[in-house]
C-alpha cells in the first residue's frame, strides 16, 4: 500500500506546472537575422530561477555533450594520465637520485633513471596538453551555442 501511494504522490508531482514563472530572453545574433526577413525575432523562454553552471544553463551543457559526447571521458583520460605519468615521474626522480648517490644495491643505473624520467616527462607534457585542448574545444563549443 505505502509502494502504491508513493507512485501515485510522484505520478501527481510530475503534473505541476513550473514554480517560477517564464521570462522571454532575446537571442543576440541569431535574432538579429529575423529582423531582415520582417519576422519577430525569437526568444528563448528560460524559468526564472534557472541555475547557471559557469555561465551556462543546463541546457546548454547538455547540448555541447551531445555534439561531442566522448569529450569529458577523454578530458578525465587524459587528465589522470597526465596524473599517473606525474606520479611515475615522482618514483623515477627518486631512482635517479639514488643511482646519483649510489650506496643502495637495488639502484637502477644512472642512464636508465634518467632515461626513465624523460619518458615521464613527456608523457605528462603531452597528456597535459591534449587534456587542457579537449577543455579548450568545449569552452569553444559553449561559446558558440550561447
Amino acid at each position: 500500500i505505502c509502494f502504491l501511494l508513493t507512485c501515485v504522490v510522484c505520478v501527481a508531482n510530475a503534473f505541476q506546472g513550473p514554480a517560477a514563472p517564464l521570462q522571454a530572453v532575446r537571442l543576440g545574433a541569431r535574432a538579429l537575422n529575423h529582423r531582415r526577413v520582417g519576422m519577430k525575432p525569437r526568444t528563448l523562454l528560460r524559468m526564472e530561477g534557472e541555475e547557471l553552471f559557469g555561465g551556462y544553463t543546463a541546457k546548454q551543457r547538455l547540448r555541447e555533450e551531445i555534439e561531442s559526447p566522448f569529450r569529458k571521458v577523454r578530458f578525465y583520460f587524459f587528465g589522470l594520465s597526465t596524473g599517473s605519468a606525474l606520479l611515475a615521474l615522482y618514483f623515477s626522480t627518486i631512482n635517479a637520485g639514488k643511482a646519483y648517490v649510489g650506496g643502495w644495491p637495488d639502484a637502477p643505473p644512472l642512464e636508465d633513471a634518467l632515461t626513465s624520467c624523460g619518458i615521464n616527462i613527456v608523457a605528462a607534457v603531452t597528456c597535459a596538453a591534449l587534456a587542457f585542448r579537449d577543455y579548450q574545444a568545449g569552452q569553444a563549443t559553449l561559446k558558440r551555442i550561447k
